[in-house]
């Protein structure tokens, strides 16, 4: 078709360099905002993306910045594993400390005198709030973090065991056992997720390990 021919059906002709150029979009065209009306423009299909994507989007993004995984050095790893694991240790003295304390009471010449039904709640009372101190800790480690619910369990700990060291009753006695229990379970479960964040792969099944270790010795 020659120019006169294009002319008369109103056909304008462009070079092979303007039709393959953008910029030889008409102006309306070339300020779509979105995938779907670009894709218009240029094409003429009929389709619908599945959601509108700007520009920015498609267009080819900065050189992602590499992460160094090992930035710490395994010292320091090691040294934070074992503090978080530390708390095993009073774990190990609560659940132990029945066994030297109720063949003491149950003497005959003791401060505390205590029948056998009140040395066998004196022996499983820590066990009977583990429960408890497992749901509260569940939702301290979501909304304090790992190690912020390592620090508080700390409190009931030092309060459970003065109140044991200063009883005079059973009763208190009792109480110090209950608060001690509580303590036992908001320590071991943060520090075990904590050292599985911390530590490096090769490390870490050595050192989730730690824990119950330390807990042996503090039995003993």
């Amino acid at each position: 078709m020659n120019d006169g021919d294009a002319a008369e059906y109103g056909i304008k002709r462009t070079s092979s360099e303007e039709a393959l150029h953008p910029l030889s979009v008409p102006k309306n065209r070339r300020d779509s905002h979105t995938a779907s009306e670009a894709a218009g423009s240029f094409f003429d299909l009929s389709f619908t993306p599945t959601e509108d994507v700007g520009y920015k989007t498609v267009l080819p993004q900065d050189e992602p910045q590499i992460v160094w995984q090992y930035e710490v050095s395994t010292p320091l790893i090691i040294i934070a594993c074992i503090s978080a694991a530390s708390y095993h240790l009073p774990v190990g003295l609560v659940v132990g400390y029945s066994a030297i304390l109720v063949p003491q009471l149950q003497q005959k010449n003791t401060e505390i005198p205590i029948t056998k039904e009140e040395s066998a709640w004196i022996a499983s009372a820590v066990v009977l709030v583990v429960p408890v101190g497992a749901l509260v800790t569940g939702y301290l480690v979501d909304r304090l973090g790992r190690v912020n619910t390592l620090r508080l369990g700390a409190v009931p700990f030092i309060v459970g065991w003065l109140m044991i060291a200063m009883s005079h009753d059973v009763s208190l006695l009792l109480l110090g056992r209950f608060i001690s229990g509580l303590a036992m379970a908001m320590g071991p479960s943060p520090a075990i997720v904590y050292i599985t964040e911390v530590a490096r792969p090769d490390l870490r099944g050595a050192l989730i390990c730690i824990g119950p270790a330390i807990t042996s010795l503090g039995n003993v």
